[in-house]
């Protein structure tokens, strides 16, 4: 019998378009465009931005590889502005696709800089972030042109990951994160072999501070839990100390009632966790 066919995986690259700067009332967008490399200087992506000679310094993007037919999923987080819609859903074809959020700043809005992030999924799993910052300026700036341009001050493909779960959601979190394999995402294994005390007496923390991307099994069980909790909350501290804010948080919801958090890990269910994780 022959072999069955390798998947075909296209490079695929996400780069993202907004403004540098906004005034208070304003409302701006935020453009998320998916492309392969070569794809770079399309029309489709304003301003042929993406020719060699008009990228700004330091601009990064994610580069993924993506099966055609998979559906890639981004979500927006720029605290304490409004935007539409938090998550956006392309399906991949080997086209060019983009898309958008449009993002208001309220009219009270402080001066300042917002960090940016957009969270990039693939069926279900989050693979990568790019963040970028926004400058807020006084309401007396508003109406000025907003022109659109390559951001990104730091982007990533998650590559190790730390999986958090009470002991009773063990096997569903076992079966679930099989599918990072696929994806070229490593998890350590052997801390999810262990009861969540003993994780602790071997050290197994450590592996918080080698990972990029800490998945937190979220469920009754966990937050009952004072291991989970301890991890989260080390994985907070950790993050908080990284340059690049690693590991990213990223809660996955095993219940489909929802489980409301302690108010200090509130802010990691910005999206509302994620009820369609791989099953």
């Amino acid at each position: 019998m022959g072999k069955a066919p390798s998947v075909l995986l296209d490079p695929v690259d996400c780069s993202v378009f907004a403004p540098a700067e906004a005034a208070a009332g304003e409302t701006v967008l935020v453009q998320v465009f998916v492309h392969r490399p070569e794809q770079g200087d399309t029309t489709d992506i304003p301003a042929r931005e993406f020719d060699s000679g008009s990228l700004r310094s330091g601009f990064r993007r994610l580069e993924i590889d993506v099966e055609q037919g998979a559906v890639l999923r981004f979500y927006l987080d720029l605290p304490g502005l409004v935007v539409d819609e938090a998550s956006r859903d392309l399906t991949w074809s080997g086209l060019p696709g983009v898309v958008e959020f449009q993002v208001s700043l309220p009219a009270g809005e402080a001066k300042g800089t917002v960090p940016a992030t957009v969270h990039a999924d693939l069926d279900g799993i989050p693979i990568g972030v790019i963040r970028f910052k926004l400058d807020v300026l006084g309401a007396e700036e508003a109406g000025k042109p907003r022109r659109a341009q390559p951001r990104g001050d730091f982007a990533f493909p998650f590559r190790k990951a730390y999986v958090a779960c009470a002991s009773s959601d063990r096997m569903e979190a076992l079966r679930r994160v099989r599918i990072l394999t696929p994806l070229h995402i490593e998890f350590f294994q052997e801390a999810l072999n262990l009861e969540p005390e003993a994780r602790w007496e071997k050290q197994l923390y450590r592996y918080i501070d080698e990972c990029d991307l800490f998945l937190l099994f979220w469920s009754s069980a966990a937050k009952r839990s004072e291991w989970v909790l301890r991890e989260v909350r080390y994985a907070l501290e950790r993050a908080a100390r990284d340059p690049f804010g690693r590991p990213e948080i990223r809660p996955l919801m095993l219940e489909s009632a929802p489980v409301e958090p302690p108010p200090d890990l509130a802010h990691l269910f910005f999206h509302g966790g994620q009820s369609d994780a791989p099953r």
